[in-house]
C-alpha cells in the first residue's frame, strides 16, 4: 500500500473520530439534558402548594360557617325562648341575628367559590401529575436509548481507534 493511500486512510481513520466524538458529545449532552422533565416537575409542585394553600382556605371558611352557625342557634334559642322581656334586647338580639345569618351568607358564598377553585386546581394538579409521569416515562426510555447509543459510539470508537492505530504505524 502506498504511503499516499496510508495518509489518506490515516486522515479518514481520524475524520470517522472526530465525528464519532461530536456525536457522542451531543447524545451526552442530551443525556444531561432534562429541561422538560424538571419544568414539568416544578409547575406540578407549585400547583400541589396552591392546592394545599386553596383547601386550607376552604378548611378556615368552613370553620368560621360552623362557628357562626352554633352562634346563631344560640342566639336563636335566646331570642325564642321567651327568657330575654326587655323590648330593646328583643331588637338587639333580633338585628345581631340578621348580622349574624347575612355574615354566615357570605362565608357560605366565599365557601362556594373556594370549594370550585378547589376542584379546578385539583384537576389541574391531576393533568400535570399525568403529564409529569408521561415525561419520566418518556425519558427514562430516551436515557436507556441513549446510554445504548453511547455503549455503540464507545465500540464504533475503538475500532476506529484501534484501525487508526495499525495505519499511523
Amino acid at each position: 500500500m502506498s504511503i499516499s493511500k496510508q495518509l489518506y486512510n490515516l486522515q479518514e481513520a481520524d475524520k470517522e473520530l472526530q465525528k464519532i466524538e461530536g456525536v457522542t458529545a451531543a447524545k451526552e449532552a442530551r443525556l444531561r439534558d432534562g429541561a422538560a422533565l424538571q419544568e414539568s416537575q416544578s409547575r406540578l409542585k407549585d400547583k400541589v402548594e396552591a392546592l394545599g394553600k386553596l383547601r386550607g382556605e376552604q378548611r378556615d371558611q368552613e370553620l368560621q360557617g360552623e362557628a357562626l352557625a352554633q352562634k346563631i342557634s344560640a342566639l336563636a334559642s335566646k331570642l325564642y325562648g321567651g327568657k330575654v322581656s326587655n323590648p330593646r334586647e328583643l331588637t338587639d338580639l333580633q338585628k345581631e341575628l340578621e348580622y349574624l345569618k347575612s355574615h354566615k351568607g357570605q362565608v357560605e358564598e366565599t365557601l362556594l367559590g373556594l370549594m370550585e377553585r378547589v376542584e379546578e386546581a385539583e384537576g389541574e394538579a391531576t393533568v400535570l401529575e399525568t403529564d409529569t409521569k408521561r415525561l419520566e416515562e418518556e425519558r427514562r426510555v430516551e436515557e436507556a436509548k441513549l446510554r445504548g447509543e453511547l455503549e455503540n459510539l464507545s465500540v464504533q470508537r475503538g475500532l476506529v481507534q484501534t484501525q487508526r492505530d495499525l495505519l499511523r504505524g
